[in-house]
């Protein structure tokens, strides 16, 4: 049980890795260089959870600006640096990823 609950915690982060800096799963595929349906089944909690897949991700978030504890270890911190913050307000800023609806 503790190593499911882990690994639930790991990908909770993850996803709030990613929503943090605003990103689309397609962004993080395309960052990574993992495909998006994996991007996809992982935070979906569908299958198993690849070491590497894990790394790649955390990579992206952590270039970014985001990081994130130790996922093996059970209590998964997220850490939001200044770095971090000027990714998500320039990504916030730039009008063209607004949805048609919410465009001024």
């Amino acid at each position: 049980m503790k190593s499911q609950n882990r690994d639930v915690s790991a990908i909770l982060a993850l996803k709030a890795a990613r929503a943090i800096l605003g990103m689309t799963q397609d962004e993080v595929a395309t960052a990574s260089g993992v495909s998006k349906p994996t991007v996809a089944r992982l935070e979906a909690m569908l299958g198993k959870t690849n070491l590497s897949t894990i790394v790649a991700l955390l990579s992206v978030y952590r270039e970014r600006g985001v990081e994130i504890s130790d996922v093996t270890a059970g209590d998964v911190a997220i850490q939001i640096t200044p770095k971090a913050v000027e990714f998500a307000q320039a990504r916030l800023a730039d009008a063209a990823r607004r949805r048609s609806d919410y465009k001024a």
